[in-house]
């Protein structure tokens, strides 16, 4: 079966009519495609993007869409009573430097905007984003083993190579975005203290934030800044009264730093279980709208379905014509 839908997928994509027809008939939504980081050139093991895929993504996108930025995609809803049809949205989350050094400048040379969704701890120096954390701490420790308790008995862990660490990062990053945000905290403590790592105040340059200087740049040609938490936590885990300074503070110091409106928000991670009314409330109290996730059939203001992008040239025109929708994401 998926044999069959790989071989449909790759007709329609490679015949310009098809790809057509698919777009008049899932147009009706934008398409908005979701990136976190992005470096100069291919890089194995990493989930940057190169920038020449990035590059050749933009041309995609302008050739036969309305590029626009989340906060333009709901002000169209508002006057209309519609999502515009025919248009794309970049999105890129975080706060990483290597969208202004890198993306930026390749968006501002064709004129199109995007929205860049940051971390208001990481932009002002004071947290790291904690999958930085572990990636950080397995890359450069010294043991040759870990042992933790992830909830389905004790496992251990060796690390010897790359692909052994990688594997041992990947359960425990799985296990932290299933636990209340102080039990995260305490199994990142632990795990440091086993690798034998002790952080420094600062991410080191390869997980270095933009400055507050670096966003007005941006915000100056055409990238809408948003909104993605204080912290960066899970926040279905975290205490309400955690939940509304997150939400709502991350809110406050952007308008403080970049001097104009911010009225969009993006949820950290963005699975199913990663938010709840809770999360929606405070939300939905601070913000006209929001970029959540993956049910590419269910369309509110405040949970905006996005899409991954990856170097796979096929599955990138796929997702932009609209084959995604079909089968809903």
């Amino acid at each position: 079966m998926r044999q069959v839908k790989n071989s449909i997928k790759t007709a329609i994509v490679g015949n310009r009519m098809l790809r057509g027809m698919l777009n008049s008939a899932t147009g009706d939504f934008p398409k908005i495609f979701v990136y976190h980081r992005f470096a100069r050139s291919r890089q194995p093991g990493s989930d940057a993007l190169a920038v020449d895929e990035f590059i050749w993504q933009l041309e995609q996108l302008r050739s036969g869409f309305d590029v626009m930025t989340v906060a333009a995609c709901l002000g169209h809803f508002e006057r209309h009573g519609r999502w515009p049809k025919q248009s794309a949205i970049v999105t890129v989350d975080d706060g990483y430097r290597d969208f202004y050094d890198i993306a930026f400048p390749e968006l501002a040379k064709r004129g199109l905007p995007a929205t860049f969704y940051v971390t208001t701890g990481f932009i002002d120096r004071h947290v790291w984003l904690w999958p930085d954390m572990l990636e950080h701490a397995f890359s450069v420790t010294h043991a040759d083993s870990l042992t933790l308790d992830l909830g389905d008995g004790v496992a251990s862990f060796p690390l010897h190579g790359g692909d052994a660490k990688r594997q041992a990062w990947s359960a425990v990053s799985s296990r932290c975005l299933k636990v209340a945000d102080h039990e995260r905290k305490a199994l990142i403590g632990s795990v440091l203290a086993q690798l034998g790592v002790v952080l420094q105040p600062h991410p080191p340059s390869e997980y270095e934030a933009v400055t507050w200087d670096q966003l007005r740049d941006i915000g100056s040609h055409g990238i809408e800044i948003g909104s993605h938490t204080v912290s960066h936590p899970i926040l279905s885990r975290v205490p309400l009264e955690e939940l509304d300074r997150e939400v709502r503070l991350s809110k406050r110091r952007l308008e403080e730093q970049l001097g104009c409106e911010v009225s969009t928000f993006c949820y950290p991670n963005s699975s199913p279980h990663d938010i709840n009314e809770a999360v929606l409330g405070s939300v939905r109290q601070h913000y006209a709208g929001a970029v959540f996730g993956i049910d590419l059939k269910r369309w509110d203001r405040h949970m905006l379905p996005r899409m991954g992008v990856t170097e796979d040239r096929e599955d990138f025109l796929w997702k932009l014509y609209g084959g995604e929708s079909l089968t809903g994401g």
